[in-house]
Parts: structure tokens; C-alpha cells; sequence
């Protein structure tokens, strides 16, 4: 589930299976949500874009994720994107069972991606979001990977 919550409402990012992305009504194509191969730290990598916008929070939830134990958040700036080290930082926060869990920050100048790790509590299905926010949206071209694993 996608949507962008702003001032005076939350505006819904529909999936189109054509496209194979979230794209949020009435917004500007960049404003979508959807699995890419991006530029990061050099390399092409798999990620979902999902660029955030300015004075809005962007919501990826999984109402009912199965978990194994641990859950990772990975979040990237594209290279073109982290070059400008003069833009805004996006600030990506992972809920878990509507808890902050993982909170990370990636400013203009770092190449790569940010990875945090939480535990779950072993494996079992919980509800899972995503939110997604900067300050500036110019150049924001931000993706991001969320995965599970056994707890080490």
C-alpha cells in the first residue's frame, strides 16, 4: 500500500500493473513507487524508487509482512543524486508494529547505501511501514531495500 500523506489530506499511489509501480494520482510522474536498477555506489543495483516529496511523507506499508527475525533497511541516494552534496538529506523511518524501529538519514555527498537492522522478535507476520521524507525534493532520487532474515 502507497499513498503521500500531506496538508489536507492523503493523496493514493495506485498500482498499475502496466507501469509496474505505485504512481500517485495527480502528482508528477517522478512521484512513484517501484522496483528499478538505479546508479548507486558505482554500480547498477535492484532497488524501489520511491522519491520523497517536500512538505509530504511518503507511505510504503506492508500491512501483513512475514518476517524470519530480522529486518533490514537499506536506503540510497542515485549517484547523480549523492553527487550534489549541496541538497537536501532524505530521512527514511522503518515501523514496526507502528513503533519506530530503524531511523536513517542519508545526506547529499555519500555515495552508496545506508543499512540499519532490527530485530523482530522471531519469525512472525506484523505490519511493516515505510516513511519516507525530505526537507527539499529537488534531486531526490532515492530507492530503497527492505529485507528479512534469521535472527543471528
Amino acid at each position: 500500500e502507497v499513498h503521500l500523506e500531506r496538508e489536507g489530506g492523503a493523496v493514493r499511489c495506485t498500482w498499475s500493473p502496466f507501469a509496474r509501480r505505485h504512481s500517485c494520482e495527480g502528482l508528477p510522474e517522478w512521484v512513484h513507487v517501484g522496483a528499478e536498477d538505479l546508479p548507486v555506489g558505482g554500480r547498477s543495483e535492484r532497488c524501489t524508487w520511491a522519491h520523497p516529496v517536500t512538505g509530504a511523507t511518503l507511505v510504503v506499508r506492508f500491512p501483513s509482512a512475514h518476517l524470519l527475525g530480522a529486518l533490514t533497511l537499506e536506503l540510497a541516494l542515485t549517484d547523480g543524486a549523492a553527487d550534489n552534496a549541496s541538497l537536501a538529506p532524505v530521512r527514511a523511518q522503518l515501523l514496526l508494529d507502528t513503533a519506530v524501529a530503524i531511523d536513517l538519514h542519508r545526506p547529499g555527498g555519500k555515495r552508496g547505501f545506508a543499512r540499519a537492522s532490527v530485530e523482530t522478535g522471531g519469525a512472525r507476520d506484523a505490519p511493516v511501514e515505510l516513511r519516507i521524507t525530505t526537507p527539499h525534493d529537488g534531486q531526490r532520487h532515492t530507492c530503497f531495500r527492505l529485507t528479512t532474515q534469521a535472527a543471528r
